[in-house]
């Protein structure tokens, strides 16, 4: 029987064995102070959630047999594994039947025999499922024994779930962080979001465009980074593009907050010796709403 703590402000201290738990009423992982903390020895559950819940595991798991495990999922819902930060489970999607999902990745423990460990799930309705297996050249398949986990977390592992928590759930509600491009930014003061990207220009008229500016995407809900990027606290955000098409000019897109977070500043900085030939296009959205408003 489990016993959960009131609130989830932190990951929980090493323990000697188990897992750390963490269990929202909602099928979004947030608010994270609506979370439930607690610990687990092993990944073994029927019936054992209400409907429309996210739960989350962390710590870490171990194989000392010298070998390649593929893990596999016994679940109902959407679910997700992570070994040393791999994806090496991708269940997806709406689901409510019972299924077993096998490892799309392979993961070795012949070099490091302790590795990373996080498994997110989804739980809507209906009886539900969250079974892990494991199975390799010696390791027979089986469900993960409780003596293959522990809960410590490292500290770069603490580093990525806090950034994931401050992405969902920024300080300063401009969301900036939370679109699929530096060049968008919604929950404008009129509900309007603003697409930009550079373009060249030539005679005055516009000859190319760079495209959507990608900072990170969400999936499943991993973080994937791309391109040149940093990050400081949750309300700001910067982009370097160097020499696009070929051009002996950098821009730096940058944007942040002023006023106690009231408004937001998007700047373009340009350096070069053929800056003249670049353009900024800023242009609203295509349709004339953004997110279910009217503009």
């Amino acid at each position: 029987m489990l016993t959960w703590l009131l609130v989830c402000s932190a990951l929980l201290a090493p323990a000697v064995a188990d897992l750390n738990t963490f269990l929202w009423p909602s099928t979004a992982f947030a608010p994270p102070s609506a979370c439930n903390t607690g610990v687990v020895p092993a990944v073994n559950y029927t019936n054992a959630f209400v409907d429309n819940v996210s739960f989350r595991l962390t710590g870490t798991v171990a194989n000392y047999n010298n070998e390649t495990i593929t893990f596999s999922l016994i679940t109902d819902g959407a679910a997700f594994l992570w070994v040393d930060d791999h994806l090496a489970i991708d269940a997806g999607g709406s689901v409510n039947d019972q299924r077993k999902i096998s490892g799309q990745v392979n993961i070795s423990f012949a070099i490091k025999p302790v590795q990373t460990f996080r498994l997110e799930y989804i739980h809507q309705t209906g009886p539900s499922a969250l079974q892990l297996y494991w199975e390799g050249n010696t390791t027979a398949y089986s469900l993960v024994p409780a003596s293959a986990f522990t809960a410590e977390v490292t500290p770069f592992e603490q580093q990525r779930v806090a950034l994931k928590e401050r992405m969902l759930n920024p300080a300063v509600q401009w969301q900036t962080y939370y679109n699929p491009s530096m060049g968008t930014h919604v929950r404008m003061p009129q509900s309007l979001a603003l697409e930009s990207t550079l373009a060249t220009v030539s005679n005055g008229k516009v000859t190319g465009l760079l495209g959507n500016i990608i900072v990170f995407r969400q999936s499943h809900p991993a973080l994937t980074l791309v391109g040149p990027h940093s990050y400081n606290g949750s309300d700001y955000t910067e982009l370097l593009v160097e020499q696009w098409n070929g051009m002996a000019c950098s821009v730096l897109l940058q944007t942040t907050v002023m006023n106690g977070g009231a408004d937001l500043v998007y700047l373009a900085t340009s350096n070069g010796s053929q800056c003249a030939g670049l353009g900024l296009s800023v242009t609203p959205p295509c349709c004339g709403s953004a997110w279910g408003r009217s503009v």
